[in-house]
C-alpha cells in the first residue's frame, strides 16, 4: 500500500513538474514549480527508503540523513515559487538569492552530520531518529 502511494506521488509530481516546465520553459515561476515538484518526488523516494523496518540503525539513519538533505530545499523553493508566481522572472535580488542558496546548502550539509540525528533508535522494528542540536537549522530553514 505505502509502495503504491510512494510511486503514484512520485510519477505525479513528475508529471505535473515536467509538464509545467514544457509550457513555458523560461518563465521562473514554471521552473521553480517543476524543481519543487521534482524535490517532492526525490523527497518521497527517500523518505520511503528510510522508513523500511528491519534495518540496522547505521542504514537508517543514513537514509534519515539524506531525506533531510532533500527535505531541506522544499520549504525554501516552495518560498521563492510563492514570492516569484505569477511572474516570469524572479523578483529577488541577486544578493538575496545567493544568501537564500548558501544557507539552504549550509542546512542541507549539516542534515548529514551528527547535528542533525545524532543517532537512531529501532523502536518495533521502525527507526526513530534522535534529534540533534542542527535540527534548529530547519526550523530557521522553515520560517526564513
Amino acid at each position: 500500500m505505502i509502495l503504491g502511494i510512494t510511486i503514484f506521488t512520485i510519477v505525479a509530481n513528475l508529471y505535473l513538474g515536467i509538464a509545467v516546465l514544457l509550457r513555458n520553459t523560461k518563465s521562473a515561476t514554471n521552473r521553480l514549480f517543476a524543481l519543487y515538484a521534482l524535490f517532492i518526488a526525490l523527497w518521497a523516494l527517500a523518505n520511503y527508503f528510510a522508513l523500511i523496518p528491519g534495518l540496522s540503525a547505521e542504514i537508517s539513519l543514513l537514509r534519515i540523513r539524506i531525506t533531510m538533505v532533500v527535505a531541506a530545499f522544499l520549504c525554501p523553493i516552495i518560498y521563492l515559487l510563492a514570492y516569484t508566481f505569477p511572474d516570469n522572472k524572479y523578483k529577488i535580488p541577486i544578493g538575496a538569492t545567493i544568501t537564500f542558496w548558501i544557507f539552504i546548502i549550509a542546512t542541507a550539509i549539516i542534515s548529514v552530520t551528527p547535528l542533525t540525528f545524532s543517532g537512531v533508535t529501532i523502536v518495533n522494528g521502525f527507526p526513530s531518529p534522535i534529534p540533534g542540536p542542527g535540527i534548529l537549522v530547519y526550523a530557521l530553514n522553515a520560517l526564513v
